[in-house]
This record gives structure tokens, C-alpha cells and sequence, in this order.
């Protein structure tokens, strides 16, 4: 669960902020409508999706995918996949809206791929997948919909910017 290749510290701002936005969203928002047995649910479910949507996507695929690809095909390809496994929320009652949520996803898999990639541990990204969802589900905020494909796309240009530094490093050595 350790990463051996690290990015630049300086990158884990992205995924910092994710975590400051969903905590201030948390305090401004409106839980009223939440019961007590919702909030455990609430907290377990998210802890729950935060695990195993990060160990699938950014533990057991991205070990599997660098046995073949580099780590741009590593990133874009969980990325990805990261994206479409939620294309069946489609049946699941959002509608048409599952298509929006494709390159939603894929900026937000670029997130938790920060977090994996900066502080060497799959534990960051389950954390910071796991405070956004709960934030996102427990006040509906439309702020964190207009919020959040901004730090998606800003995230998706780290990441490139990372991957090309990277290369660049290990060419030179």
C-alpha cells in the first residue's frame, strides 16, 4: 500500500483542497434533513466506497497495469476505468446524469491519484475519496457540484505535469 515512486509534495494541494471543500461543505451546509441512523450509514457507506473503489482503482489496478504500461497509460487507464465503473449508477436511479458524471469521475479519480502519488500511500486517497463523498451526500450542496469540475480539470493538469517532470528525471539519470 506503500508507493515507491513519490510526486512533488507540492502536488497533494489538489487533494487538500478536496478535503478543505468538503469540510467547509460539511459546516455550511444544511444536514438537517440527516436522522442519527442516517449519519452512520452515512459514514460507514463512505468509508466503505472510499476503501474498496481505492483499492480496486489505485491499489490492485495500478500494481497490475505497471507490469505493462508506463505510468501516463498507468494513470489515464485507472483513471478511466475509475470513471466508467460509475456509468451503472445510470440504473441505479441518477438517469441520464451517469453520463455527466463520466468525466466528473475521471478528474476526481486525477484527485485521488494525487493523493496516492504525493503521500505514498493508497490510505490518503481512501481518506480523501471518502471525506468527499460523505460531504457530497450528507448536504446536496449545489456548490460542490460547480466546485468540483474545476478541481477535476486542475487536477488532470497536475498530474500531466508530474508525469512529464517524472520522465524527464528518470531520462536524466
Amino acid at each position: 500500500m506503500t508507493e515507491q515512486r513519490k510526486f512533488s509534495r507540492r502536488a497533494f494541494i489538489i487533494p487538500a483542497i478536496i478535503v478543505l471543500i468538503s469540510i467547509v461543505n460539511l459546516i455550511t451546509g444544511d444536514c438537517s434533513r440527516l436522522t442519527p441512523e442516517m449519519w452512520l450509514m452515512l459514514v460507514v457507506g463512505s468509508l466503505c466506497v472510499g476503501f474498496n473503489e481505492e483499492m480496486i482503482n489505485r491499489g490492485q489496478l495500478i500494481v497490475a497495469l505497471r507490469s505493462k504500461y508506463g505510468e501516463k497509460g498507468v494513470w489515464l487507464i485507472s483513471t478511466a476505468m475509475f470513471a466508467v465503473f460509475h456509468l451503472p449508477n445510470i440504473f441505479f436511479g441518477t438517469d441520464l446524469i451517469s453520463l455527466i458524471q463520466v468525466p466528473f469521475a475521471f478528474g476526481m479519480g486525477s484527485v485521488f491519484y494525487l493523493a496516492r502519488r504525493t503521500t505514498g500511500t493508497l490510505i490518503a486517497a481512501m481518506a480523501t475519496h471518502a471525506i468527499w463523498d460523505f460531504s457530497v451526500f450528507a448536504t446536496k450542496s449545489p456548490f460542490m457540484g460547480a466546485v468540483a469540475p474545476f478541481i477535476g480539470i486542475v487536477a488532470v493538469v497536475v498530474v500531466v505535469i508530474q508525469l512529464a517532470r517524472e520522465k524527464n528525471r528518470n531520462q536524466q539519470s
